[in-house]
């Protein structure tokens, strides 16, 4: 219970990651969407012939210009230039790129490379979405989301930070478990516990009754 309080006490710093763009100095210019939503919808499927159903579509800023964000039933996501129709892809060299104006890093790259699923350097947020490091700071990690370009930096406090979050919340349960359930069942026996404790030793603090 001990660990469950730190960890809890540790959650309360605050670490949150903040995303970062390569600074934006003109305003969007929305009339000079040509394309339509189902004109990007037909670009994707010419460039990919697996391409599933719709689920979501977004007009964004992505860097100097406007795009459609479409996410397909599988979760994959695809980008269309919403002024001239054109297709494109978020690429390692795009999100390396982003990243060192963002940041003003120089240093070579020591790791690049797509994330899809959450752990312990990324528990929450965007997927997929790139992991960079550079050498000189192998210590920090980048994360890049390729639907809007935007960027943060990841210290080692901020993972110890989101590992405290996991053991707080109890996640290796849900996974050793499969569990939902299970794991929302046992945070709040512990939050019960930790209640009864608290309300306990307030009241072992209070100055004891003369007997009469």
């Amino acid at each position: 219970m001990f660990i469950w309080v730190g960890t809890g006490i540790f959650m309360s710093l605050p670490l949150v990651p903040i995303w970062k763009t390569v600074p934006i100095t003109e305003k969007a210019d929305y009339s000079a969407v040509k394309t339509t939503v189902a004109d990007a919808i037909a670009t994707i499927k010419q460039h990919n012939a697996s391409f599933e159903r719709p689920v979501s579509v977004q007009l964004q800023r992505h860097k100097q210009y406007l795009a459609y964000v479409v996410t397909g039933s599988k979760h994959s996501k695809h980008l269309v230039n919403a002024v001239t129709g054109e297709y494109f892809q978020f690429s390692e060299n795009d999100a390396e790129s982003v990243t060192r104006q963002v940041f003003k890093i120089d240093q070579p790259v020591l790791e690049n490379k797509l994330v899809r699923h959450h752990n312990t350097s990324y528990p929450y947020g965007a997927l997929p979405v790139y992991k960079i490091r550079f050498k000189g700071s192998d210590s920090d990690s980048y994360f890049v989301n390729p639907t809007d370009a935007k960027v943060h930096r990841s210290t080692l406090l901020m993972r110890i930070r989101a590992i405290a979050g996991i053991l707080h919340d109890f996640g290796p349960v849900r996974k050793l478990l499969g569990s939902d359930t299970a794991r929302w069942s046992l945070l709040l026996f512990v939050s019960i516990l930790a209640f009864i404790g608290t309300i306990a030793g307030m009241y072992l603090t209070l100055p004891k009754r003369k007997r009469s």
